[in-house]
């Protein structure tokens, strides 16, 4: 529906407040991933931040 409607797939899953099973399936796979959002919502770490730092961390790569 995303392609058709030509817009960001996880935008339109947000607005239906849906998380797709892609990156369900990825917290579950992913032993650390619960207790990191855990803590990046404890220490109220935005998700702009966090996608500042994955692209450094891209970048240093």
């Amino acid at each position: 529906m995303a392609e058709v409607l030509q817009e960001n797939f996880d935008e339109l899953m947000a607005a239906a407040g849906r998380v797709s099973s892609e990156v369900t399936d990825y917290v579950k796979a992913s032993p650390g991933m619960p207790e990191f959002l855990r803590q990046a919502r404890e220490q109220n770490v935005s998700v702009e931040k966090l996608m500042e730092l994955l692209e450094k961390a891209k970048d240093d790569n």
